[in-house]
């Protein structure tokens, strides 16, 4: 086996500090400027879906997660769905401080004693109000469209939702222990499959 020239080797040695550089400052998160974020959303064309007067959900609880926001409730389809059909799930909060960091949120439809689970990561509402942008006071009313499975099986499902950014979790706070699993995920609520 033959040793690369040394001119080489120095090349390498210099290129992969600089490429590690390049690539950090591309693709590495940056801090959320929080004031350009609250300025840039138009308000006006999410009054369905942000208000501040408390809206009244289907099943309504409370638990608040981080100290920052309080999932007061959700609606959920109340009759079986189908394979193919597409659900709505409206999770509703209530903001209890300004948040400073994006978080998106997770839902999982798990089926009960089975192991079948819908996914359903996004943004809450679509990425047109980044919770950055959230202001104290407000409510917003999360509201996810998903289509079932064709190869769900028929079944009870457990909705559960949360926020996270990579590997960490908006901690469960306080509330109603009976809507929270254990491993900060908020339980909405119910739904069969048929």
């Amino acid at each position: 086996m033959t040793e690369a020239p040394l001119n080489l080797r120095v090349g390498v040695l210099l290129a992969v500090p600089l490429l590690a550089t390049v690539v950090g400052v591309i693709f590495l998160p940056r801090p959320v400027n929080v004031q350009e974020s609250r300025k840039s959303v138009d308000r006006s064309a999410l009054r369905e879906v942000v208000r501040t007067a408390k809206p009244t959900p289907r099943d309504p609880f409370e638990l608040i997660l981080g100290d920052d926001i309080k999932i007061i409730g959700a609606s959920l389809p109340a009759e079986p769905v189908s394979p193919g059909d597409t659900i709505v799930i409206s999770t509703f909060i209530e903001v209890l401080h300004e948040l400073d960091r994006n978080w998106k949120m997770f839902c999982h439809i798990d089926l009960r004693g089975g192991r079948h689970r819908v996914h359903g990561d996004h943004y809450p509402l679509s990425g047109q109000y980044p919770t950055s942008a959230w202001q104290k006071g407000e409510f917003v009313e999360d509201r996810f469209e998903k289509t079932v499975d064709r190869g769900a099986p028929a079944g009870t499902y457990d909705v559960f939702v949360g926020f996270y950014i990579g590997d960490e979790r908006m901690p469960f706070t306080s509330g109603d222990n009976k809507h929270h699993s254990g491993d900060n995920r908020v339980r909405l609520g119910s739904i069969t499959i048929q």
